[in-house]
């Protein structure tokens, strides 16, 4: 992919930006606003203000300042789409490079202007950004996970969220688990499955997250929804997953007869419903452990992992 930046952009090691895409040629912009005889643009201009006023600009004589409209430092992407979470951006030659820690969509910056698409990402290491479009390459060197913890206490601040933390530890071959995770990221949600339902599909569909685990809600309790909602957005259901971690859990404990835990894909995302306990979710998530690798694979294929992948932290 094609990415610029109309000024010199210099990025300190840790440093979350924005990559935005769908900026209107400035030409167009300054068409718009009729000032195509009056603004003289510069190579540091990119497009039209959203705080500068057609009527102000049209007062001023020369050059006018034509800055983008996106707030912060960040940079544009000249070849959509945009890569999915996990991903790394990086000039060819380069070890270091930009992590997709998140997706967006930017508001418009007046009436009838469409919302701008973007991510976020982190820098691997310092770098320096020339002005001018670029070609970066995009790689996917390890998965990314999102934990999602179901509480109705936990959201209001009642209750202190291990479950959530735990999936991520399991998982995580820096700590022991079998996946190289090139970043996860946990969301608190209460037992309401329309926001669920929302978060699951965006997530999927939208970010790209490659492993989605969910903890809470698989019981019986009158709020206890997560099974039936995660039913409600899978394309496929994994019933040898879910029959694993029945047989788990029975070996602990009788009570595992009432847990109704649904796993399933949707898109390229593999979907895990776990207990809301520390201990059930060790319990459940062990017996899976083994074939996470082997059906991200399958799932993904081939082409979307490196055949030596570097050993990075989100």
């Amino acid at each position: 992919m094609r990415l610029q930046s109309p000024v010199p952009v210099t990025i300190a090691e840790g440093q979350v930006l924005a990559v935005v895409c769908g900026p209107e040629p400035v030409a167009q912009n300054i068409r718009k606003a009729g000032l195509a005889e009056r603004v003289e643009v510069t190579p540091a201009l990119a497009t039209l203000s959203a705080s500068a006023s057609t009527a102000g600009l049209r007062a001023v004589a020369g050059a006018v300042p034509v800055t983008s409209e996106f707030p912060g430092t960040h940079l544009v992407v000249e070849t959509p789409p945009l890569p999915n979470v996990g991903a790394v951006m990086s000039r060819p030659g380069d070890p270091g490079g930009l992590l997709v820690v998140g997706k967006f969509r930017w508001p418009g910056s007046g009436p009838g202007r469409p919302s701008r698409e973007g991510c976020w990402v982190q820098a691997r290491q310092a770098l320096y950004v020339e002005p001018g479009g670029h070609a970066w390459v995009v790689t996917k060197c390890g998965f990314s996970l999102a934990w999602i913890t179901l509480s109705d206490k936990g959201y209001v601040g009642g209750r202190e969220d291990q479950a959530g933390p735990l999936i991520a530890q399991l998982v995580d071959n820096n700590r022991g688990g079998p996946l190289l995770v090139a970043h996860a990221q946990g969301f608190l949600l209460p037992d309401d499955p329309k926001r669920l339902r929302a978060l699951l599909t965006e997530l999927a569909l939208e970010q790209g997250y490659d492993l989605l685990v969910t903890t809470g809600g698989t019981g019986v309790a009158p709020r206890d929804t997560t099974p039936e909602t995660t039913l409600a957005v899978i394309e496929k259901r994994l019933p040898g997953m879910e029959a694993a971690m029945l047989q788990t859990s029975l070996r602990k404990t009788p009570h595992a007869v009432i847990s109704r835990a649904v796993v399933g894909i949707l898109g390229q995302s593999l979907i895990i419903n776990l207990p809301g306990s520390p201990k059930a979710v060790r319990e459940n998530l062990e017996a899976l452990l083994p074939a996470l690798e082997h059906t991200l694979a399958k799932l993904h294929g081939d082409s979307t992992d490196c055949a030596t992948p570097p050993s990075f932290s989100a």
